[in-house]
């Protein structure tokens, strides 16, 4: 298993610890602040690395969370993606965390480790 150093909490060493340590910065970091919009224009990631696009949506009606997770080479070409449905999800923050994840995880299955994050919550992008 390839390792990360997370800038937000070094001492993590595994995913498990990571979410843990996560929910709650992100929960205080969300709570506390408020967000501003930015209109980003998608560019090319530079040569070596990957663009890791994720999203994460939840309605809470229905109970149901899903996400969507992109990767593209720096020729901008799909290099695989998928979505999914995510069952133990009770906020659209967490379904944007959980994509998150995933798609680091496909990231590093596929060897890549010059990673490019990209998605529409600076906090969770922040985190890393």
């Amino acid at each position: 298993m390839m390792g990360f150093i997370f800038k937000a909490f070094p001492h993590c060493q595994d995913f498990r610890e990571l979410n843990s340590s996560a929910i709650g910065w992100i929960q205080h970091k969300f709570l506390s602040r408020s967000s501003t919009a930015n209109i980003v224009e998608w560019q090319l990631p530079p040569l070596s690395y990957v663009k890791l696009n994720t999203d994460g949506a939840f309605r809470s009606i229905y109970g149901v969370a899903v996400g969507g997770v992109v990767i593209r080479d720096l020729h901008g070409e799909f290099i695989a993606g998928f979505s999914s449905f995510y069952m133990i999800v009770n906020s659209s923050l967490e379904a944007k965390a959980n994509a998150l994840r995933d798609g680091i995880i496909l990231c590093t299955q596929k060897g890549y480790r010059n990673i490019i994050i990209e998605m529409d919550l600076m906090l969770l992008v922040q985190f890393f």
